[in-house]
């Protein structure tokens, strides 16, 4: 799908793939709770806007990732990395409820857990929020190949 003019997103949607180009806009209507799911990457050359008004979520998903697929390739749109890319004069806007970003847990998480304690209250997390838990222990260092002998 291609935008390139103003569009406002009125209802729950999913597509393939989005590229909104320069000079278009998806706007998120501020008085609705939205969610809009990608198969594929969405590109913003142009704006795309999530500010709902207080009573309201927007989302933005990509439910299908397998993130095993990744290549990397730095600034350039990769179809395998798929994701939310803002490139060249391209311009995101995210409003929400202020909420405390990030919480670290208050000992070792181990595979199977079910249930975690936090190190400190979330100030602003509702029933429904989504949860994130990443490493944050230094990756250990991989062995260093054999020196090469010429």
């Amino acid at each position: 799908m291609r935008i390139t003019d103003k569009v406002v997103l009125d209802t729950d949607a999913r597509i393939g793939s989005l590229l909104i180009d320069t000079g278009g806009s998806l706007v998120f209507a501020k008085d609705r709770s939205l969610t809009l799911e990608s198969g594929g990457n969405v590109e913003v050359r142009g704006t795309l806007a999530l500010a709902p008004d207080q009573a309201h979520t927007h989302t933005l998903r990509f439910p299908d990732i397998d993130e095993r697929r990744f290549r990397g390739g730095g600034t350039t749109v990769v179809d395998s990395d798929t994701g939310l890319w803002v490139t060249g004069q391209g311009y995101l806007r995210l409003d929400g409820a202020p909420r405390t970003a990030w919480v670290r847990a208050a000992a070792d998480l181990k595979a199977g857990d079910t249930t975690l304690r936090l190190a400190a209250a979330p100030d602003g997390w509702q029933p429904g929020d989504e949860l994130a838990v990443t490493p944050t222990a230094r990756p250990t260092p991989s062995p260093s190949p054999p020196p090469t002998t010429w």
